[in-house]
């Protein structure tokens, strides 16, 4: 979205389909696995996970980041807010749902801890359900908050504007991860 306003951040997916880069959307367990895949090939590495733990509790994997870190020519790095999917803003979300033909009711905004997976389905489920979300089992609740995961990272990433992600990122921490892969594909 940045690349395609003419903002000067390196285009992904361009950079995916020239060979030029690997781009491995991965969580959780996989971390460390693929970490360790990728060490023998002896290439620079750039990964963003998740923070997961507000502070002062250290990011969820910042044992696995500082294997990764001690590498030559690797970086990885924690975001600052619980996952990815609070750089999403709740404008873009709406505007997904109502493109699925669901309206859904969420803050204006969401706090950076806030567990926006959970939030939105259960936003969903009380949309579109009879029952109330209480009455769900736990295993209910964690399905819908997969299926609200992957809507929230296809769909509401594409309703995704300059300015509205200027709101949810106020500091630039996206523009800067963006900037460490330009500086890592000029350096290799």
């Amino acid at each position: 979205m940045l690349a395609a306003h003419g903002e000067d951040v390196p285009n992904l997916d361009e950079l995916e389909l020239n060979g030029e880069l690997i781009f491995f959307p991965f969580g959780g367990s996989n971390l460390a696995v693929w970490a360790s895949r990728l060490k023998a090939l002896n290439r620079p590495e750039f990964h963003i996970c998740d923070r997961d733990n507000p502070p002062p509790e250290p990011a969820r994997y910042q044992a696995y980041m500082d294997e990764v870190n001690a590498r030559p020519n690797c970086s990885a790095v924690a975001t600052t807010k619980r996952e990815m999917e609070n750089y999403l803003h709740p404008q873009a979300i709406r505007q997904a749902y109502q493109n699925n033909g669901i309206e859904i009711q969420i803050a204006d905004n969401f706090a950076d801890f806030d567990d926006v997976p959970r939030l939105v389905a259960q936003a969903v489920h009380e949309s579109t359900a009879e029952e109330a979300w209480d009455t769900l089992s736990q295993e209910g609740q964690r399905e819908k908050e997969k299926r609200a995961k992957r809507l929230l990272n296809h769909n509401a990433l594409k309703c995704m504007s300059v300015e509205l992600l200027a709101e949810c990122d106020q500091d630039g921490e996206l523009r800067g991860w963006l900037n460490n892969i330009s500086q890592i594909i000029d350096a290799d």
